[in-house]
């Protein structure tokens, strides 16, 4: 909170953007502490007794936090069953057809948002809802196969565990998407 933004763009730089993101933490984090409820100090253990969608809000009414960065904060750091989309996992539900293609990041997190909530709630459902262990590695595990395999121009179909699932393996390449 005390660093200078440049201190902080070289703590962050592996993350990349540093230089813009460093003036959002440390805002970010003073915001935090001004909170009565963080008593001074720049912790978010207050958002453990609220609910999701309060959550939710309360961050994204933070400078830079989008709905990934608040469903990471939700999963990571509360271990509540809540499913980030990150630019991999929104690639790869296109592909399979989770989602239609129109639909931006943000909005593909509102509609997994959705089914989780949805599969939560269902008095019906065979297998228990996702929890947040399965979550979190379903969440890992979907980012490395669209970092490795489902790769946005070069996705290795034959190296696929989900090509049978995936409508999009059957799509002939665009002429830049082939080797």
């Amino acid at each position: 909170m005390a660093a200078s933004p440049e201190a902080v763009a070289r703590a962050i730089a592996p993350a990349g953007l540093g230089p813009q993101k460093a003036p959002r933490i440390i805002e970010v984090l003073r915001r935090i502490a001004a909170d009565p409820r963080a008593k001074g100090r720049p912790d978010l253990g207050f958002l453990a007794g609220m609910a999701d969608a309060e959550a939710v809000e309360y961050l994204t009414d933070l400078p830079g936090v989008g709905p990934k960065t608040a469903a990471c904060v939700l999963l990571f750091a509360l271990g509540r069953p809540v499913f980030p989309v990150d630019t991999h996992i929104h690639r790869i539900a296109i592909r399979l057809g989770l989602v239609p293609a129109k639909l931006d990041a943000a909005k593909t997190q509102k509609a997994f948002d959705e089914v989780m909530q949805e599969t939560a709630n269902a008095a019906d459902v065979k297998a228990a809802p996702l929890g947040a262990e399965a979550c979190h590695e379903l969440h890992i595990n979907l980012i490395t196969h669209g970092r490795e395999v489902c790769q946005a121009r070069r996705p290795d179909c034959a190296r696929c565990a989900l090509t049978d699932l995936c409508p999009a393996a059957s799509e002939p390449r665009r002429a830049d998407e082939s080797e």
